[in-house]
């Protein structure tokens, strides 16, 4: 019989284990009572929390709120532009029926200044309309002081002209102003439609007010 050696602790190789093959051992640690400072700091955590929380929600309410906002604004602005499509004079309609009620307006101007112009001083002051105030046609009135101005502004007497009426040194002369670009406008536009009837497409080159 064959004998064997035996075995010593040299030869002897210790065994490991995983930590999967582990055994589990339970901890065991003391739970603290929620009692004095310790229950104060959860009571204080949770509110923090739940006050994130809160917070949260009502950043997100302006958001909604701006965004439906904006929603219901297109809608209307989409709505109103189909519902006023359509019913706008266009641009170059508007543009002439609003240049030939200018030039009517400073043409009846017009007449009625050289009309007074050429008139004399008691014509004037009767065909202006008649004063409210006691004696008749009296400086303190603004009509009157207006009319007794536009009469001193005939004669060239400005110092006259102030003293009834210091607002008609800038009415008066921005009518006759008003008038020289009428006047401008008309032998513009005739003189476009005598190039026109002449040579066709020269009045299109140039074109002005």
């Amino acid at each position: 019989m064959t004998s064997h050696p035996p075995k010593t602790a040299s030869r002897l190789r210790p065994i490991r284990l995983s930590v999967s093959q582990r055994p589990a051992v339970a901890s065991w640690r003391p739970v603290r009572p929620l009692t004095g400072r310790n229950r104060k700091s959860r009571i204080r955590g949770g509110a923090a929390q739940s006050g994130f929380q809160v917070s949260d929600s009502i950043r997100r309410v302006p958001r909604k709120l701006i965004f439906f906002a904006r929603m219901r604004l297109r809608i209307l602005v989409a709505r109103l532009r189909d519902a006023l499509a359509g019913r706008f004079i266009p641009a170059a309609e508007l543009h002439a029926a609003l240049l030939l009620a200018w030039l009517a307006l400073s043409a009846a101007a017009g007449v009625a200044a050289l009309a007074a112009l050429a008139a004399p001083e008691q014509a004037v002051l009767e065909a202006a309309a008649r004063c409210e105030t006691p004696g008749g046609h009296r400086e303190a009135c603004a009509l009157c002081g207006m009319t007794h101005a536009f009469l001193a502004l005939r004669e060239g007497d400005l110092g006259g002209a102030r003293k009834a009426n210091a607002a008609s040194l800038l009415l008066f002369p921005s009518l006759a102003l008003n008038e020289a670009l009428a006047g401008i406008v008309v032998i513009g536009r005739m003189k476009r439609g005598w190039q026109a009837s002449i040579r066709p497409g020269a009045g299109v080159r140039n074109r002005g007010l």
